[in-house]
């Protein structure tokens, strides 16, 4: 199964309090923030990220739009 069977069609979901949508180049800073935590990365499955360029990477690798 690749990441575009699971991640590639996913629905925009939005109530009044909540807005969960698929990930864009436009979040990059924002995951940077809390990708670039030890301590957060100590429970997720990539490494803790150093520069703005490894979250980009990550992004890249997903084919995130």
């Amino acid at each position: 199964m690749e990441v575009e069977d699971i991640f590639g069609n996913l629905p925009t979901l939005e109530t009044e309090r909540l807005l969960l949508r698929k990930v864009t180049l436009h979040d990059l800073e924002d995951i940077y923030h809390y990708g670039s935590n030890e301590e957060v990365s100590r429970y997720v499955t990539w490494d803790t990220h150093h520069t703005l360029s490894d979250t980009k990477f990550h992004f890249l690798v997903l084919d995130v739009d």
